[in-house]
C-alpha cells in the first residue's frame, strides 16, 4: 500500500510521468488508468475540488494537449475521442466543478435556444456518425 501511495504522490507532483505513462497504455485500459489516476490523485467526480488540485488538473490537460498538438497534422486529429487528450477531456467533463462551470456559463444561453419557436435543435441520430 505504501508503493501505491508513493507512486500517486510522484504522479500527482510529476505529472510528467503521468503524461508518459498514459501515451504507453493501449486504449482498452486507457480509460481505467485515467479514471483511476484522476480519481486517486484529483477527487472523486463528484467531488468539489480545492484550487490546488484544480490547479494540478489543468496543468496535467496543458500537458496532454500540448504534447497532442506538437505532434498532430491538425486539431480534430489532437481531439480524436479515441485517443489520450479526448479520453481525458471527456474523463474531465464528467466532473463535477466541469459540470458547474459549463452550466453557469451556457446555461442560460442553452435556455433561450431551447426555448426558441422556430428553431430545431433536435439531433437526427441517423445523420450524426
Amino acid at each position: 500500500m505504501e508503493n501505491y501511495a508513493n507512486l500517486l504522490f510522484t504522479l500527482q507532483s510529476e505529472p510528467q510521468h503521468l503524461v508518459a505513462l498514459l501515451y504507453l497504455v493501449r486504449p482498452p485500459a486507457l480509460d481505467r488508468l485515467v479514471l483511476t489516476t484522476m480519481n486517486s490523485i484529483y477527487g472523486s467526480p463528484q467531488s468539489e475540488e480545492g484550487s490546488e488540485e484544480q490547479g494540478q488538473l489543468f496543468g496535467l490537460l496543458r500537458m496532454v494537449f500540448s504534447r497532442d498538438l506538437a505532434v498532430s497534422k491538425d486539431n480534430c486529429e489532437a481531439y480524436w475521442r479515441g485517443g489520450v487528450t479526448g479520453r481525458i477531456l471527456g474523463a474531465y467533463a464528467r466532473r463535477r466543478t466541469c459540470q458547474l462551470y459549463v452550466s453557469a456559463a451556457l446555461g442560460d444561453y442553452v435556455s433561450r435556444i431551447a426555448e426558441h419557436e422556430h428553431l430545431n435543435v433536435e439531433i437526427d441520430p441517423l445523420k450524426v456518425s
